[in-house]
């Protein structure tokens, strides 16, 4: 199992398929509870035209949960470290929700390592109803257990049609995100969350090609937040219908 031992002696699980040194990377990045196997029908459709870097941030999937707070910094670093290691100066980015805010914080700080981006469920600022799921999450993960807060999860985000029609096979969804996350993990990211989901201002003019994807029916993301941020990075909008919040499985 590859694993990279960061600054902080902190493990970090990735896979890269590094097939062939001439084709650009791509570098997907979790949204909370996901993993590496949440992209993988993206990975199997693109790895034929790119290299594919799939990794678990800290607090995620195989990785270790470190003893650090979880800071946006923090991801950053650490996907620094990782693309280091891995002799990447340069990456497209395709991020989900919270890897999407890792993923535009990289491009606002380290634009000479950046190229192309893709910012799924992500908006500008932290809305009312946003940090309300996030506090309530928490709270239910606090006064029961991971499988609670999961079911909890699902109908916030995913969208109707793919309830409907996985609705036979929720159970083992439900177990699946179980096994693959640590309780004190998931804590631990509700509580970060709240602190970096908000995109500071960037200047649009030096920031780089970005498609932002948000779901019709996403009740996480408010719609005129993914315009707002659409607005300030000078980015190309589109929304997906009768998906919600995970567009990479829906």
């Amino acid at each position: 199992m590859p694993l990279l031992t960061l600054a902080d002696t902190c493990r970090l699980y990735y896979q890269f398929n590094d097939s062939a040194k001439s084709k650009p990377v791509v570098v997907f990045l979790n949204g909370t509870t996901q993993t590496t196997k949440s992209w993988g029908m993206q990975a199997k459709d693109l790895q034929d035209h790119f290299r594919i870097i799939l990794y678990d941030a800290r607090g995620q999937g195989q990785s270790d949960l470190g003893v650090n707070d979880l800071t946006i910094d923090g991801h950053v670093h650490d996907l620094i470290q990782l693309l280091d290691y891995l002799d990447v100066n340069r990456s497209h980015l395709v991020g989900l929700s919270h890897g999407a805010r890792v993923a535009c914080e990289i491009g606002r700080i380290y634009p000479e390592r950046t190229d192309k981006m893709i910012l799924c469920g992500l908006g500008n600022k932290l809305g009312p109803r946003t940090s309300a799921i996030l506090e309530s999450w928490y709270h239910i993960l606090k006064s029961s257990n991971l499988e609670t807060l999961v079911w909890a999860m699902l109908p916030v985000v995913f969208g109707e049609p793919f309830l409907e029609k996985h609705k036979t096979i929720l159970n083992d969804m439900v177990s699946a995100i179980v096994k693959l996350n640590q309780p004190e993990a998931v804590e631990m990211h509700l509580r970060s969350m709240a602190q970096y989901l908000s995109v500071p201002d960037i200047l649009t003019e030096n920031y780089h090609p970005t498609l932002i994807v948000t779901g019709e029916q996403d009740v996480i993301i408010q719609k005129d937040q993914s315009r707002i941020l659409a607005q300030k990075l000078g980015a190309h909008l589109i929304q997906l219908k009768g998906v919600g919040h995970s567009p990479n499985i829906e």
